[in-house]
């Protein structure tokens, strides 16, 4: 499980210094890449009974999440309000079978990190992003940069600007680095923190969906009531992830595409024991 609530940036810089901001119903200023991600989680991290744990295997990442949690808290104990129970895990979640994993990190497309790289895959997932996005300005920022952009893709030949987008997908993928990162599985997290129940397992892990289920041992299916995935779909992965599912007894699945990620192999699954 991984929240994208930051990005990798060089050491001698803090790591949300040049994130942008949002702010929340509760007046809390939030930090984040991708602004959709936020509304999720604002539901769990004001409730004064749920409990949310996060696993972020990329350093800089997981130390911008954990500074979004110490900030929330701060801001709570600040007005007598209830902090809610967040923890984060700097830790990648993987199929216990193995202890460490090296990741390939994105410093411009952070989204993207992860321990099973394919250049090609992920070049074309960011250009095909960007080139839906600035068509519905969904999940982008405005700026000059940004209008820019959406007028030259209204004005240009299809072929010329899918050709800008690889190009400029390419520059922002050059920068890539490799981070050795630990890993666990979801069953030893279980057992660490001692849960009876997880009400929602979110997964996010770039082409490692398979392994994290396959990370959850059979006596622990049973304590999770939903899921909710981004899988990539190489090799019939999107069919075996939901076959995972069908398997553990989740009687509810549903399958979509965010409009955003069309022609990518990026894919949103959602799966239930009761109905959806």
């Amino acid at each position: 499980m991984s929240l994208p609530l930051g990005r990798p940036l060089p050491s001698r810089a803090l790591p949300w210094q040049d994130l942008p901001q949002t702010k929340l119903p509760n007046g809390l200023g939030i930090r984040y890449v991708s602004r959709r991600d936020v509304p999720f989680l604002y539901p769990e991290t004001v409730g004064p009974e749920g409990r949310v744990i996060c696993m972020e295997p990329i350093p800089n990442a997981a130390a911008a999440l954990q500074h979004n949690i110490q900030s929330h808290q701060h801001w709570c104990l600040k007005r007598g309000v209830h902090p809610g129970n967040v923890s984060a895990l700097n830790v990648g979640a993987g199929n216990g079978q193995e202890s460490s994993a090296t990741f390939t990190c994105y410093p411009d497309a952070a989204g993207w990190s992860t321990m099973q790289p394919n250049d090609a895959e992920v070049q074309e997932g960011v250009a095909s992003y960007l080139q839906n996005s600035l068509r519905t300005r969904a999940g982008l920022e405005g700026s000059l940069l940004v209008s820019l952009a959406s007028l030259l893709q209204r004005l240009l030949p299809r072929w010329l600007t899918q050709r800008l987008f690889r190009w400029f997908a390419g520059r922002m993928l050059a920068k890539k680095q490799q981070v050795s990162c630990e890993l666990t599985s979801i069953s030893a997290v279980i057992r660490q923190q001692q849960l009876d129940r997880v009400h929602l397992m979110k997964i996010d892990v770039e082409r490692a969906e398979l392994d994290v289920l396959r990370g959850v041992e059979a006596q622990h299916w049973q304590m999770i009531d939903q899921v909710v995935a981004e899988v990539h779909d190489i090799d019939g992965s999107l069919e075996k992830f939901q076959q995972i599912l069908r398997n553990a007894a989740f009687t509810s699945l549903r399958c979509s595409q965010d409009p955003a990620l069309s022609g990518t192999t990026m894919f949103l699954v959602a799966a239930s024991r009761a109905p959806l």
